[in-house]
C-alpha cells in the first residue's frame, strides 16, 4: 500500500512523463506544421513561375517541379515522424 506521500510522488512522476510526452507531439505537430506550410508556398511559387507554360498546356515542367516538392516534403515529414518515435523510444514512458 503506498503512503499518502508515495503518492504524490508517483503522480508528479506521471504527470512529468505525460508532459514530456506532449510536449514532443506537440513539437512534432509543429514541424509538421511548417513542413505542409512550405511545401504549399513552394507549389503557389511554381505555378506563379510556371503560369503562362501552363496556360499554353506545357505542364512538364510544373510536374517536374510539383514532383520535386512533393518528394522533398514526403521525406522531410518522415524524417519528423521519425525522430519523434526515436524519441519516444528514448525517453521510454513508463509508469511505475
Amino acid at each position: 500500500m503506498l503512503t499518502a506521500d508515495q503518492m504524490i510522488i508517483t503522480g508528479q512522476q506521471q504527470l512529468g512523463a505525460i508532459m514530456q510526452h506532449s510536449n514532443l507531439v506537440l513539437g512534432c505537430c509543429e514541424r509538421l506544421t511548417e513542413e505542409s506550410m512550405r511545401s504549399a508556398r513552394a507549389l503557389l511559387a511554381q505555378v506563379e513561375s510556371d503560369f503562362d507554360a501552363l496556360l499554353r498546356g506545357e505542364t512538364i515542367g510544373f510536374i517536374n517541379a510539383a514532383g520535386r516538392i512533393g518528394l522533398d516534403s514526403w521525406a522531410s515529414m518522415a524524417a519528423c515522424v521519425i525522430e519523434f518515435q526515436r524519441e519516444a523510444v528514448r525517453k521510454s514512458f513508463t509508469f511505475k
